[in-house]
């Protein structure tokens, strides 16, 4: 069982083995295995769904990762706590010359 998903009791966690057969639901390899969400918890809170082995518990996280990251964004778009983005403050123009058209720089009178 994996130590970061304290909430899956041992009877769930076998009940769930048995379901899948001893094998993970992606590859059908034999453990270690942990327990993962279909869809991310940050969609649909919950139990994990499904027992995944190791590197394809890895896998599916690096992808769930930016969903999750797409999920909170939008949320907080629409209740509002989005940062203003700030202008490029420029150093603006040089006040004491001027260029004519043909590409020389006299100084103002």
């Amino acid at each position: 069982m994996s130590a970061g998903r304290k909430y899956y009791t041992k009877k769930e966690w076998d009940a769930q083995l048995e379901k899948q057969g001893g094998e993970c639901a992606t590859c059908s390899s034999i453990g270690p295995f942990d327990a993962d969400h279909e869809t991310p918890n940050a969609w649909e809170p919950g139990k994990p769904t499904q027992l995944l082995c190791k590197p394809c518990h890895k896998a599916k996280t690096k992808l769930d990762v930016k969903k999750i990251a797409k999920v909170r964004r939008i949320q907080k778009r629409e209740a509002g706590e989005t940062k203003k983005k700030r202008k490029i403050q420029s150093p603006g123009f040089r006040k004491d010359v001027r260029k004519k058209m043909d590409g020389t720089v006299e100084k103002k009178r």
